[in-house]
């Protein structure tokens, strides 16, 4: 990664640089750990969440106020995430309304704003094509999650028809 000067695109609207956003996530992978909702106990290690944060920007959700990290990172800096931190990709702490347990993919399908050759390189570093989401405690396929929440929305519709695609292409 580039160090200073840094431009003003580097910077966040708190002043914030890249740099320091990537050091929040790039801690040493026994350091990061779930703890038990209930007893906060640590139970094992979970790789870091930080592709979720990423993919989350840009989601256009009611009272959702923060800033589109995915504006703060370039492609190579993506990229370069996704393979000093590769077991990011199976990262399974994603929460969207009624869903738990989601993974960046499932994070990337969801959000409009997240380029499809991103949804192409998560599977590419190992991502789960086939892999379902849990919403409401109950296992659903992907594609069939977001065509039950597209409500007749064309532009949701041709989303999910667009992620079925590229994840069949992918899968063969």
């Amino acid at each position: 990664m580039d160090h200073y000067p840094k431009s003003q695109h580097e910077l966040d609207r708190d002043g914030r640089d890249r740099d320091e956003v990537w050091s929040r996530y790039s801690k040493p992978r026994e350091e990061i750990l779930y703890r038990n909702p209930w007893t906060f106990e640590p139970q094992t290690i979970c790789p870091s969440p930080i592709l979720i944060d990423i993919f989350m920007g840009g989601l256009n959700l009611p009272f959702a106020h923060g800033q589109a990290s995915l504006d703060v990172f370039k492609d190579d800096h993506l990229l370069e995430i996704m393979q000093l931190m590769p077991e990011a990709v199976h990262c399974k702490r994603g929460e969207l309304r009624c869903r738990q347990w989601m993974a960046p993919l499932a994070v990337a399908a969801w959000n409009p704003s997240v380029n499809v050759k991103w949804i192409e390189a998560l599977v590419r570093y190992g991502a789960n094509p086939k892999q379902t989401v849990c919403v409401v405690s109950q296992e659903t396929d992907l594609y069939k999650d977001l065509i039950s929440c597209a409500d007749g929305d064309e532009t949701k519709i041709a989303r999910a028809e667009l992620v079925k695609q590229t994840l069949a292409a992918l899968t063969g």
